[in-house]
């Protein structure tokens, strides 16, 4: 049984999906053991197509594991420009695939299917934890604010006790786009999508100006709109460790956003 399950999965799978052969690619796809295995042939855009095609078909298949191991091997070792992301295979995809601007919808469809709350990459290490499609949602949230929909979305989807690594897109996104009035909320958001985000000087020297501390100071207006879906204080926190939290315990509204606030600053 172990063997067959290794060799085929658990069978539920249709076949043209177990295994994949083309000109550009080959790939197979284990349910049982939640992996998926791509070899490209080369880094052209019809290559990157079939191989996010496959992706996302497997992801369309109802039982198909939510958490699970991308192992990409490609002609050429090129990653994403982002300072920290693991130098992975799955990295390697998606900083071929974001140089074809014909694939970026794509890129979107394989994001959107893959992005699922509390599941992960199971082949990167604990402190390199992410949400599948995170390499994709960083690819092209480089490109700009015209995908500043998919990044908000990724964001509420984070694991705020496990998920890390999106604090190194931040850093590289605020680096390149500045802190405005359309970055400063999506920050923000990011700050409390994870635990104890590092300081870094940096922040504060890019911050240094008017409009910057303005976008700021707006932010905290809005910060009901900005804050994670999933984000609560110290005091929730505290209260689902107890087993009979005092119900004059639990955070209000207020004081939830007021810990949000102070997290931020």
């Amino acid at each position: 049984m172990v063997k067959k399950l290794r060799e085929n999965g658990t069978g539920r799978l249709p076949i043209s999906l177990q295994k994949r052969k083309t000109e550009h690619f080959t790939a197979s796809a284990n349910d049982a053991f939640a992996v998926i295995r791509i070899t490209a042939r080369d880094n052209t855009e019809e290559c990157c197509r079939e191989v996010l095609n496959y992706l996302c078909e497997l992801l369309e298949q109802e039982d198909f594991p939510r958490s699970y191991a991308v192992e990409f091997k490609g002609p050429e070792k090129s990653y994403l420009p982002i300072t920290g992301l693991p130098k992975k295979g799955v990295n390697q995809l998606f900083a071929c695939a974001v140089q074809y601007p014909g694939l970026h919808s794509l890129m979107e469809r394989y994001a959107r299917l893959a992005m699922r709350q509390y599941e992960q990459y199971t082949n990167l290490s604990d402190e390199q934890c992410a949400l599948p499609g995170s390499f994709a949602v960083f690819a092209l949230g480089m490109l700009g604010q015209e995908w500043r929909q998919l990044v908000w979305d990724y964001l509420d989807l984070c694991d705020d006790e496990h998920s890390h690594l999106q604090e190194k897109f931040l850093r590289e996104y605020v680096k390149q786009f500045g802190f405005t009035a359309d970055t400063v909320p999506m920050f923000v958001r990011g700050v409390l999508s994870m635990q104890n985000m590092k300081y870094s000087k940096d922040y504060a020297a890019w911050m240094a100006n008017v409009e910057s501390l303005d976008a700021l100071l707006e932010a905290k207006i809005h910060l009901s709109e900005i804050v994670p879906s999933g984000f609560s204080s110290d005091e929730d926190d505290d209260d689902e460790e107890d087993e009979e939290p005092a119900e004059e315990s639990k955070a209000s509204p207020e004081e939830v956003l007021q810990y949000a606030w102070e997290t931020v600053c």
